[in-house]
C-alpha cells in the first residue's frame, strides 16, 4: 500500500524508497525542472490505494526563501481521480462519436453501391468488402436461416475460412436471436458466448476477443437473414453504432426486396407457388363459409393512412348481403358496390379495412412476389405467386407459416412466361388507341399540357387540332383509359394483385 496515515513516517525518505520506481522518476524528473527553472512544474501519477487505483497530480515549487536550502521544493498533491474518469469518459464519448460518423459515411457509401446491383449475392458481397475495407471491422458475414436452429453462411470478408462447419454454435445462437426478435443483438466478446463443449468446432470464427453485432436484415415486415459484424480489437460495439447497424440492416433488406421484385419482372422462367390456409382469419374466408359464397381478390391498393382498399368479386351471394355483413366486421372501415353484376361477371366491392393484420399476400410481396390469384371459398383461403427462379423457396414458406400457421404450400412448378419489351408495351397501347385519341394524347404531351403548370390549356389544344373542347376532354378521357388499362388490365398479362 503506498498511502501513510502517519506522514511522519515520510521524514528522510526518498522518492525512490517511498514511490514505485516509475512514478519516482517521474517526480525527480519534475523537482530537478523546478530547481533548473526556477519555474512550476505539474506531473500526473497513478497510486494503489485501499480503494483501488488513485490518479494525482503533483504540483512542484521551488522555495527561494533564505529559511531554506536553495535546493528545497514545496510539494503538493491532490487526488484527481474523479476528474481522469470524466476526461477518460469523454474521450471515449468522442471516440464512438467518431466511429459512428465513419459509419454514417459508410453507409451512405454502401447505399450508393447497391443502387446497380442487380443479385442478392451481389449485395451482400459488396456490404462486406465495403466493412471490412473501412477498418472499422475486421470480420463480416451473412447469413439465412437454413432451419430453426442452423444458419445457411452467405458472403463473408475478413475470415480465412468461412464455411458453415466453421461457424461456432455460439454465433449461430446470436445471429437466430437476432433474426427472430428483428433486433441487433451485440455482445462484448464472443468467446464468452457459451457452447456445448471446448472442441474446435465449438470456437468461433475469430480466435480473437472481440465484440460482435448481429444484424437483422429486415425490412419491418420481412427478414431476409442476418449480417454479423467483428469489431475491430480492443474496440466494443455501442448503443449508437448498434441504432446504425440496424439502419444499415434495413438498407440491405431492402435492395435485396428490389432485386428479388426485378428478377420476378424480367424472368423468362418463374417459380409459381400455390398455397392453402385451411379455416382462415382472414376475413373474406371467414365470410365465404357464412354467406356460402367465394370471394375473388382482384386488387389491393395501399394507402397513406396505413389502410388498404381491397377489390374483390364476390360469387354466388346477393350484393345486400355482402355490404351488410363487411359493414358489421368491426376491422372494415368502408364497403360500396363499384360495378354491379353482369352476364358472367360478378358483382366488384371495394372494401377499405383499417386495421391490416398480417397477410400472406404481403410476405409474398416483401420477397418480390407476383400475387395471381387469390381466392376465398368455404372458409379457406387459396392464392398462387409468381417468384423469381432462383428465391429461396423454403424461406417464403417458412416466413408465411410463421405469419399465418397452417398454411401449406400445395404446389411449385417452374412456368415460362414471355419476355415483354418497352417496345412490345408501346405496341400495345398503340394498339388500344383510335388515331384521333392517339393525336390529342401526343398534341397533348407535346405541348406541356400534363406539365406543372401546365404548357397549354385545354382550349388551345382543341383550337390546334381543330375541334371542341368537349370533344378533346372525351378524347383525352379515352386515351387515359387505354393506356391505364394496359397497365392493369388481367388481359393483358402485367397486371398483379398487389
Amino acid at each position: 500500500m503506498l498511502t501513510v496515515d502517519d506522514t511522519d513516517t515520510l521524514v528522510g525518505q526518498t522518492l525512490h524508497e517511498f514511490f514505485p520506481h516509475d512514478t519516482a522518476d517521474s517526480l525527480l524528473a519534475a523537482v530537478r525542472a523546478a530547481l533548473r527553472t526556477g519555474s512550476f512544474q505539474s506531473v500526473e501519477y497513478k497510486l494503489q490505494a485501499p480503494s483501488g487505483k488513485r490518479w494525482f497530480e503533483a504540483r512542484v515549487a521551488p522555495l527561494e526563501s533564505r529559511a531554506y536550502d536553495p535546493d528545497t521544493v514545496i510539494f503538493v498533491a491532490r487526488d484527481i481521480t474523479d476528474h481522469k474518469h470524466r476526461q477518460t469518459e469523454l474521450e471515449r464519448q468522442r471516440d464512438k462519436l467518431k466511429q459512428a460518423q465513419r459509419l454514417n459515411v459508410l453507409g451512405r457509401e454502401i447505399a450508393k453501391a447497391l443502387q446497380d446491383t442487380q443479385t442478392r449475392e451481389g449485395i451482400e458481397s459488396a456490404v462486406c468488402a465495403h466493412l471490412t475495407e473501412s477498418d472499422l471491422y475486421q470480420a463480416v458475414w451473412t447469413g439465412s436461416r437454413g432451419s430453426a436452429t442452423s444458419i445457411t453462411l452467405g458472403a463473408a470478408a475478413g475470415i480465412d475460412t468461412a464455411t458453415p462447419e466453421h461457424i461456432s454454435p455460439g454465433e449461430h445462437s446470436l445471429a437466430i436471436d437476432a433474426i427472430d426478435t428483428g433486433e441487433v443483438q451485440v455482445v462484448e466478446d464472443i468467446t464468452d458466448v457459451p457452447t456445448p463443449s471446448d472442441t474446435g468446432m465449438d470456437r468461433p470464427l475469430l480466435a480473437d476477443r472481440c465484440s460482435v453485432a448481429a444484424v437483422p436484415l429486415t425490412t419491418g415486415e420481412t427478414t431476409y437473414g442476418v449480417l454479423m459484424v467483428y469489431a475491430s480489437t480492443g474496440a466494443t460495439i455501442g448503443c449508437r453504432e448498434s441504432d446504425i447497424l440496424a439502419d444499415l440492416g434495413r438498407l440491405i433488406a431492402l435492395s435485396i426486396q428490389r432485386v428479388h421484385s426485378q428478377q420476378s419482372l424480367l424472368a423468362a422462367t418463374t417459380v409459381e407457388l400455390e398455397f392453402l390456409t385451411p379455416d382462415s382469419d382472414d376475413i373474406f374466408a371467414g365470410l365465404s363459409a357464412m354467406l356460402d359464397c367465394s370471394f375473388t381478390l382482384e386488387r389491393r391498393v395501399p394507402i397513406s393512412s396505413g389502410n388498404c382498399i381491397h377489390y374483390v368479386r364476390a360469387k354466388g351471394v346477393d350484393s345486400d348481403r355482402v355490404c351488410q355483413a363487411l359493414t358489421e366486421t368491426p376491422s372494415v372501415e368502408s364497403c360500396a358496390v363499384v360495378e354491379t353484376a353482369a352476364e358472367n361477371r360478378a358483382p366488384l366491392f371495394e372494401v377499405t379495412l383499417d386495421e391490416i393484420s398480417t397477410s400472406p399476400l404481403d410476405t409474398l410481396a416483401d420477397y418480390g412476389g407476383a400475387v395471381q390469384q387469390a381466392v376465398a371459398a368455404d372458409g379457406d383461403l387459396r392464392f398462387t405467386a409468381e417468384m423469381a427462379p432462383d428465391i429461396n423457396v423454403r424461406a417464403v414458406v417458412e416466413a408465411i407459416q410463421e405469419g399465418t400457421p397452417g398454411t401449406e404450400l400445395r404446389s411449385k412448378q417452374y412456368v415460362d412466361q414471355p419476355v415483354s419489351t418497352a417496345t412490345d408495351f408501346q405496341t400495345r397501347i398503340r394498339d388500344r388507341l383510335t388515331p384521333k385519341q392517339a393525336a390529342a394524347l401526343k398534341t397533348a404531351y407535346a405541348r406541356g399540357y400534363y406539365d406543372w403548370p401546365r404548357g397549354s390549356s385545354a382550349e388551345e389544344l382543341a383550337a390546334t387540332l381543330d375541334i371542341s373542347a368537349p370533344t378533346l376532354h372525351y378524347r383525352l378521357r379515352k386515351a387515359h383509359d387505354a393506356v391505364i388499362g394496359s397497365l392493369f388490365d388481367s388481359d393483358t398479362g402485367s397486371e398483379k394483385l398487389d
